[in-house]
């Protein structure tokens, strides 16, 4: 039963030790996490095995650990540092005037929308800043007469392209797609709900205050549902663009090969 023990602790030493400088740490961590445990249910192994293997075992762990709390100390610092410039680029965008020539001026609050996307995240307390960012964003586009979901579509470019610039394209383009299609999915099930809840003041004036707010929810909800379909058909080109690309150089390279056999 020992040398049993034994090769079970082996199997987990050997993972712990493939695991322990990964770089996907949601993984890594509640895989680490898991063997942990499962350490703690084996029992004894041979004695003069035991204190060898519980160091490397414990080593493994530790090596990862200490990688992932510097990493963290290091994406705070980052964070801090992305506040301080976030609020140097909101004082600067509660300064800005609108010029009268509305082309200028929409360049310029794109130039702000660009300058705030690049600059990263903020540490989970400081949240609110892009709330006061966005806020005065929506009264701009107000001023300019810009529709809400052309106004939303404009802030949505950059994501769009930090999306393309970033390191895992494929791998942030599912993502999102994913979180933009279940939005929509939100957004059906709600004006479903609002539009059911509607029925039951059938007999009501369309002058009832209630029967009003429910059908200002269902507008806005419908509005929501258009902007997040018109984000997912953005993300949708974006994926054939890139998919068509990979296609002309897998040819290109197939050329390529054929060319140097020749």
């Amino acid at each position: 039963e020992q040398q049993d023990n034994l090769d079970k602790k082996r199997a987990l030493l050997e993972l712990a030790l493939s695991l322990k400088d990964s770089e996907d740490t949601e993984m890594a961590t509640s895989e680490m996490k898991r063997i942990q445990n499962e350490w703690k249910k084996i029992g004894h192994v041979p004695r003069k095995f035991s204190d060898k293997i519980w160091k490397q075992f414990k080593d493994a762990c530790n090596h990862y650990f200490d990688r992932l709390n510097a990493s963290k100390n290091e994406a705070q610092k980052d964070e801090l540092e992305n506040f301080e410039l976030k609020a140097a680029c909101l004082e600067r965008l509660q300064g800005f005037h609108l010029s009268g020539n509305r082309n200028e001026d929409l360049d310029a609050i794109k130039g702000f929308i660009a300058e705030w996307k690049a600059i990263g995240r903020v540490p989970f307390n400081k949240k609110s800043i892009n709330a006061k960012f966005n806020k005065i964003l929506d009264a701009l586009f107000k001023k300019l007469d810009i529709e809400r979901q052309e106004a939303e579509m404009m802030k949505y470019g950059n994501k769009i392209q930090q999306i393309t610039n970033g390191e895992n394209t494929e791998h942030a383009l599912q993502r999102e797609r994913t979180f933009i299609r279940r939005k929509i999915d939100e957004s059906k099930s709600e004006v479903r709900q609002l539009e059911n809840n509607l029925q039951f003041f059938s007999n009501a004036s369309e002058d009832s205050p209630v029967v009003k707010d429910v059908i200002k929810k269902i507008n806005a909800h419908k509005e929501d549902l258009a902007t997040w379909k018109a984000k997912l058909k953005k993300l949708n080109i974006l994926k054939n663009n890139l998919n068509k690309e990979e296609v002309e150089e897998e040819n290109d390279s197939v050329d390529a090969e054929n060319d140097t056999e020749a």
